[in-house]
């Protein structure tokens, strides 16, 4: 059985494996094709595609962008990038970068104004490998310093908008969002889109998306149950979308979410080859 795995993280972003070892990884669990997805960036793709030359693996390059959609957060994948795309695709993110910084110096400052004894900014900072930082770094402090014994209960607690500390940085619009990546010839789905939306806003959403040339949505994802994947299912094919899938594998970071597996979570190849063919009839228009 062939298998793929089109959702997952480096150390890039807010993965623990670098995009080397992503790769053997995926290599090891039997993966026929992997995308590397990075939060905001692409910088991790020329090694991760290297990493591939030699070895029975498609290697996809991508990058998931945290996005806005009439005030919901909503993460839009770009698949088949090119690496003459990556700088159009950094140019999305430069901005995005500047506002993330922004929001995190906030909370980080204000948590260290109201007695919480967590790293400072740069200490912070000097812990991700190649310094993108977001809440899940400010989580993992705050549990260093045993005011939480996980990311989860961080976001849920602390971290949360309600509490005040953490304000979203400014998104994309991802409707304009899906309009760029089409520009590039590259392939956009949504991804999970049952943590962000409820079933009435996915539909209004698909509508807007539809009409911007939205290629696919996720519809295997590890945290959906049996009623979630049928109805993602049932929507992809009303809105005519390929459907896509992925483990959002992020290493030791999150170690509920594994690489996906025959014998495991996975994601059928078919959904690879399907958003292939997509990919392959826009290079010819």
């Amino acid at each position: 059985m062939r298998i793929c795995d089109l959702h997952t993280h480096s150390n890039y972003s807010d993965g623990t494996d670098s995009p080397e070892q992503l790769l053997c990884r995926a290599v090891e669990c039997g993966i026929s094709a992997i995308a590397l997805t990075d939060h905001n960036t692409t910088r991790g793709l020329s090694r991760f595609k290297r990493a591939a030359e030699g070895k029975d693996i498609e290697a996809v390059a991508g990058v998931e962008l945290s996005c806005d959609w009439r005030g919901s957060e909503v993460h839009i994948l770009a698949l088949f990038l090119s690496e003459g795309d990556y700088d159009e695709i950094e140019s999305i993110c430069a901005e995005m970068a500047r506002g993330k910084d922004e929001a995190n110096r906030h909370v980080i400052e204000a948590l260290l104004a109201d007695g919480y004894r967590i790293e400072s900014c740069e200490e912070i900072y000097a812990r991700s490998v190649h310094g993108n930082v977001n809440r899940v770094h400010i989580a993992e402090s705050l549990i260093r310093g045993g005011y939480v014994s996980s990311v989860s209960e961080a976001f849920s607690g602390i971290l949360s908008a309600e509490r005040g500390y953490y304000h979203p940085p400014h998104r994309p619009d991802a409707i304009d969002a899906i309009e760029r990546i089409g520009r590039l010839g590259a392939v956009s789905v949504i991804a999970h889109p049952y943590l962000n939306l409820t079933d009435s806003q996915l539909c209004e959403f698909l509508e807007e998306g539809c009409r911007a040339c939205l290629d696919g949505m996720e519809t295997y994802y590890p945290e959906y149950d049996a009623h979630t994947h049928a109805l993602a299912r049932r929507r992809a094919c009303e809105y005519g979308l390929i459907e896509s899938g992925g483990s959002d594998y992020h290493g030791e970071r999150k170690k509920n979410r594994r690489l996906s597996s025959p014998d495991g979570f996975y994601t059928p190849y078919e959904c690879y080859l399907n958003l292939l063919d997509r990919y392959n009839k826009k290079k010819v228009l």
